[in-house]
């Protein structure tokens, strides 16, 4: 099953035994159909991601997907037709999808399937699942679900894309959550109405979850001098970033946890064997 010769579809699959990630598309479209690559449509942010979230050591083209085999990444798609937009997807081109991926997840063992978009997900499985990570697993193989990249897509932000497959390259990376606490916003009365998160790719604002999450967070931050104690509306939003606005770029909780005032990592890790069990 390894590589991409005998793949029923105008784009051969890109698989090796014991990936750390194996994406699932939705299905080739006709640019990627013609360049016989995953992903080729230049407005596609799939390679950018890919990039921005360190999964990659270096932006790669469609024409190089088989290199990515070197970074421990493949790529499939849920549907091999090629169509001119997903929507002209029949229920029948998802035909034995399911039992492939299972296939791939049992004989090639990926610790992860991340599918680009809801809609191969549900096209694979039948059920339409949540953004992030799946409670369903393929035997050892964990399933996480990411926006589409599709220019289709082009209403979802940039930064709400990147931050799930930043989501996505902390979760694999395997290493610990760390405190990532910068600043908070505080009413008259000392309690905390936001949280400034920040590592070394991103900078975003968080609303507490509780009482109790926010109290535990300005007692632990303010112990180790990494919150202000007051800060004004527009405190480190940056330019058009204002955290009274409700732009807050939407995370799962179990990667941002505000109770805990921790953030997993997204840094890339080659330790052999590194898995996250939740």
């Amino acid at each position: 099953m390894a590589g991409g010769d005998a793949t029923p579809s105008d784009v051969p699959d890109v698989l090796a035994p014991d990936l750390r990630i194996v994406f699932v598309g939705i299905n080739p479209g006709r640019v990627s159909a013609e360049a016989r690559a995953h992903f080729a449509n230049p407005r596609n942010d799939f390679w950018r991601l890919l990039h921005a979230a360190q999964l990659t050591s270096r932006l790669y083209t469609p024409q190089e997907q088989f290199f990515l085999l070197e970074e421990g990444i493949g790529v499939t798609n849920a549907a091999y037709r090629t169509t001119p937009g997903s929507s002209d997807l029949l229920r029948g081109d998802f035909t034995g999808s399911a039992d492939r991926l299972e296939r791939i997840a049992r004989e090639l063992r990926p610790r992860w399937l991340a599918f680009v978009g809801k809609e191969a997900y549900r096209g694979a499985f039948g059920t339409r699942p949540e953004l992030g990570l799946q409670r369903e697993m393929l035997g050892d193989t964990k399933l996480f679900v990411l926006p589409s990249t599709s220019p289709a897509n082009a209403a979802v932000p940039w930064d709400e894309r990147v931050r799930w497959f930043r989501e996505l390259a902390g979760r694999e990376s395997g290493l610990p959550e760390r405190q990532t606490v910068r600043a908070a916003v505080v009413d008259e009365q000392g309690r905390i109405l936001l949280l400034r998160y920040r590592d070394e790719f991103d900078e975003w604002w968080e609303r507490p979850t509780s009482k109790r999450s926010a109290a535990s967070s300005r007692r632990r931050s303010a112990s180790s001098g990494s919150i202000s104690a007051r800060c004004s509306g527009s405190c480190g939003a940056g330019p058009g970033r204002s955290p009274v606005s409700g732009a807050f770029s939407p995370v799962s909780t179990a990667f941002v946890s505000i109770a805990s005032s921790r953030r997993i990592s997204p840094r890339r890790t080659r330790l052999a064997g590194s898995r996250l069990r939740t």
